[in-house]
This record gives structure tokens, sequence and C-alpha cells, in this order.
């Protein structure tokens, strides 16, 4: 009889996938936020006083009327994009590759809508011409924000909330350092306008390379088109969400804006920032 002998191959289990240790990620992102978030606080009280100061109250109504007003009809060109994007990296990092500049590309060409239609508006609403200026260069920072908040949001994704929280520290601390020296050059409310552009892309450069240094990436270009409805479909909810917030926080002054001048909004903003 032939003698048939089966060979076993050795069959080693896979190693057991490294756990992430949960508790060190909630610890780290905890005392990320926190320790920003006061430091943020801290800064921008002490930044209020400093504007206050050297714009007066009609330099801070009329800065104060230029962020509101964008702010408040902002939220339509960005439809809760990039919420969805944040939530479906965080389920599933596998879909950062289809998602990502799909992302970029929607809010870019939102970005262009913005721009126009919230410059027109402001013309509209009668406005001052130095608020109208304001307002179209305040809108024209949709366009870097297209790029930047995919970014970001790619940290707070991948619960890398340590990262995100240090970049609106850096964020801050460049808007107040330029933006105090520009308000001594006499540059007046505008002088907060233009610090965006500045910082915005300081950020974008800083967030590139972090996401190669925590292998976040390599991010290779590509779009569907034919995958935009579903996907501004499903971001809509989120979008309805920010509309509410926006409207909270925005409106007031915006009203405000309506009826009395600039010096008046300069006093209530004045002091509901402090608090």
């Amino acid at each position: 009889m032939k003698s048939i002998v089966t060979t076993e191959t050795s069959q080693t289990p896979d190693p057991t996938p490294t756990q992430r240790n949960l508790g060190r990620i909630l610890l780290r992102n905890t005392l990320a936020v926190i320790s920003g978030d006061v430091a943020i606080r801290l800064l921008n009280v002490l930044f209020t006083i400093v504007t206050v100061r050297l714009l007066g109250d009609v330099g801070l109504g009329q800065y104060a009327m230029t962020i509101a007003f964008v702010g408040l009809f902002g939220v339509f060109f960005e439809l809760g994009l990039t919420q969805y994007f944040e939530r479906t990296i965080a389920q599933n990092p596998a879909s950062t590759q289809s998602l990502f500049w799909n992302l970029v590309a929607l809010r870019l060409m939102l970005a262009v809508g913005g721009v126009v239609v919230i410059s027109g508006l402001a013309v509209l609403w009668g406005h001052e011409p130095s608020v109208v200026t304001a307002i179209i260069l305040f809108s024209l920072t949709f366009l870097l924000s297209a790029f930047l908040s995919p970014l970001t949001t790619l940290f707070t994704a991948n619960e890398r909330f340590d990262i995100s929280t240090g970049m609106q520290v850096v964020n801050q601390l460049i808007t107040i350092v330029l933006g105090t020296v520009l308000l001594w050059l006499g540059f007046g409310f505008l002088a907060l306008i233009y610090t965006g552009f500045v910082a915005m892309p300081i950020q974008i450069l800083i967030s590139i390379w972090a996401i190669r240094r925590y292998q976040l990436g390599p991010l290779p270009f590509q779009i569907a088109p034919a995958s935009w409805g579903t996907f501004i479909k499903a971001s809509i909810p989120f979008g309805i969400t920010s509309l509410a917030l926006t409207f909270n926080f925005n409106a007031d002054t915006v009203i405000l804006s309506f009826f009395r001048g600039a010096e008046e909004v300069g006093w209530y903003n004045a002091a509901y920032r402090m608090v």
C-alpha cells in the first residue's frame, strides 16, 4: 500500500492587533482641548482689550458687522459638507482617499458662489463702502478655507485633537501679533481682516507637514463628480445644525446693525466679546 504522508503546515495564529489605548487617547485629547481652550480664551480677552482701545467703538462695530454678516450667510456655502466628512472618516478611515478631494472641489465651487452672493448682499443691505470692502475681503477667505478645513478635519477625525487645537492656538497668536502691528500702523479695522490671508496659508502648510509627519496621508488627487449629489444630500442635516448655531451667534449683530450705527454695534460687541 502506498503510504501517503500528509504534511500539515503549521498555522501560526495572526498576532493580536495592537490595541488602541483608549484611556491615553481620551486623556491626551481632553488635556489638549482644555489647555488650548483656556489659552485661546485668555488671548481673546487680551486681544479684545487691545482692539477696543485701538479701534474705538466705531471701528469695533464695523469689524463686528463684517464678521457677523459673512458668518450669517456663509453657512449656506458650506452645507455641512465638512461635518459629514469628519463623521464618515472617523467611522471609516479608508474612505479618506475617496472623499477628501471631492470635499475640496465642492467647497471651492461653493466658496466662489459665496464670494459673489455675499458681496452682492452687502451692497444691497446698504452697508457703508468700508464695510462692503471688508465683507468682500473676508468672504475671499472661503477660498483658503476650502483647503484648510478639510486638512484640519483629518486631525479631529483621526482623534488628534492635540494637533487641531494647536493649530487654533497658532492661528490666534498670528492674528494677535500681526493684527496688533497693523492696527498700530493705522490700517483700521481692515487690519483684522488682512491677518486671515497670512494666518490661513501658514496653517495650511503646517497641516500638510503634520499629515505627513503623523502618516495621515498622502492624499493622491482623485475626484468623482458623479458622487457629489449623494455627498451634498448626506451633508444637509449637518448644514441645518450649523445654520441654527450660526444664527444663534451672528443674527443679533446683523439685526442690530440694521437699526443702529456702527458705534452702538461696537458697544454691544465690546461687552458681549468680553463676557
